[in-house]
This record gives structure tokens, C-alpha cells and sequence, in this order.
């Protein structure tokens, strides 16, 4: 049996359940898919208002990136790139706006 333990990647600020073992990876395609859903469903949360529906479906993109996210670091698919990782928890922190604006020289 062929148990793969994923390795970590460290993004300040956000904990992400990885490294755990497992009988078998995901193929790439279909990791790929899963982390498309995940962003799919990111964007359609917003068409509810309810702010506890809002809460679930937010939860579910997470527990959906970090699936999608375990199995592309155990099987070195490159389907989640370093730098939109980064770029992702900026986002979430709201540092990216400010990062970006400043940047750019606008406030």
C-alpha cells in the first residue's frame, strides 16, 4: 500500500490542514477541477445575502481549497502556484489592497 504524507507549505497567518497521510492522491485533472469549483463557488456565495449562508459557503470554499491544496503539494502538480497562495492570503487579510496601492503610489 502506497501512503503518501503531503508536505507542509507555511503561509503566514493561515493554517491549513496538510500534512496527513493518505492511501492515494487525486490525479491532476481532477485536482484541478475541485480547486476551480472551490473558486466557483467563492464567487456565487455572494449572491446570498444571508449572512450564516454566507458563513457555510465560505467554510465549504476552505475545506475545498484545502483538499484541493493537499493533494496538488502531495503530488507536486504546480495546480496551486506559491505566489497566488501568497497573493490569496494577502487578499484575505486585506494587506493586498493596501499592498497594491502602495505600489502603485495611490491611496
Amino acid at each position: 500500500m502506497n501512503t503518501t504524507t503531503a508536505p507542509a507549505i507555511t503561509v503566514p497567518g493561515v493554517t491549513r490542514i496538510r500534512a496527513r497521510s493518505r492511501k492515494a492522491l487525486a490525479d491532476r485533472p481532477s485536482v484541478a477541477l475541485l480547486a476551480n469549483m472551490a473558486s466557483n463557488l467563492d464567487t456565487l456565495k455572494n449572491v446570498f445575502s444571508d449572512g450564516i449562508d454566507q458563513a457555510a459557503l465560505r467554510d465549504a470554499v476552505r475545506l475545498m481549497h484545502d483538499v484541493a491544496l493537499s493533494h496538488d503539494d502531495a503530488g507536486n502538480y504546480g495546480v496551486y502556484a506559491v505566489e497566488q497562495l501568497a497573493a490569496d492570503v494577502l487578499a484575505e487579510s486585506g494587506a493586498f489592497a493596501e499592498a497594491t496601492n502602495a505600489a502603485e503610489g495611490t491611496w
